[in-house]
């Protein structure tokens, strides 16, 4: 997904020409105002740890030394070390990836069946009934979409999205939809064009940057899809 900045602090104007001279990429986090702890960090960071690699395509440097520059990002980070460089950050970074293709399939049977089973057991025995309608109760109070197959999540949120455009929502504006494109058919596309033009708190989408599972994702944008929706018009 492509992400514009406007680059006028004295640090980071600096710091943006030290990337165009180089190969173009730079780590960008989320500020972490309210200092709360980072488990891979030992000091309390002013940003949270996981973050996203992008790739300067477009830079406007304006006559008084401000930039506009246009970026795509590359991959996801965990940052293992921190410093600072001339007034901005710097870190050593490792790189997060996605669970393989066969993890994935293996995660959605593994969530899929054992909610299945779960419905079906009660009728085995009437002691065995409570508690496995409580068992069952407790799977869906952590995570509700588990049952769901990958390919209905996706549809979940696609069928938001479509219902959003016909309402006119403010956010699928032609102007938005331009910058981002259209919906993506693609599951490990959508959840991050879903997180560029939703109005959320970036503090929400973080959540998106600490999995490492299309699923995962794609639940974690049903969730939103619920929230939204709960909101009385």
């Amino acid at each position: 997904m492509p992400a514009f900045l406007h680059v006028f602090e004295p640090r980071y104007r600096l710091m943006m020409r030290r990337v165009l001279d180089s190969d173009r990429r730079f780590g960008m986090l989320l500020h972490n105002p309210d200092e709360i702890s980072q488990p891979g960090l030992d000091a309390t960071p002013p940003f949270f740890e996981y973050g996203t690699l992008l790739h300067i395509v477009s830079a406007q440097v304006l006559p008084d030394g401000r930039s506009l520059i246009e970026a795509v990002g590359m991959s996801l980070f965990r940052v293992l070390r921190h410093g600072v460089r001339d007034g901005y950050l710097v870190g050593n970074v490792e790189r997060v990836e996605d669970i393989p293709l066969a993890d994935e399939e293996a995660l959605e049977i593994a969530e899929t069946t054992r909610n299945a089973v779960a419905v079906a057991v009660p009728d085995a025995g009437e002691n065995e009934d409570a508690n496995t309608e409580e068992e069952a109760d407790v799977d869906a109070d952590v995570n509700p979409y588990a049952a769901l197959s990958t390919q209905d999540l996706m549809a979940l949120c696609t069928a938001f999205v479509r219902r959003m455009r016909a309402a006119s929502a403010p956010w699928m504006h032609a102007r938005t939809l331009r910058v981002y494109g259209e919906c993506p058919t693609s599951p490990a596309q959508f959840p991050w064009w879903f997180a560029s033009v939703l109005p959320l708190p970036e503090s929400d989408k973080y959540a998106l940057l600490r999995t490492t599972s299309v699923r995962e994702r794609l639940k974690i944008c049903a969730a939103w899809v619920e929230r939204i929706e709960r909101v009385p018009e």
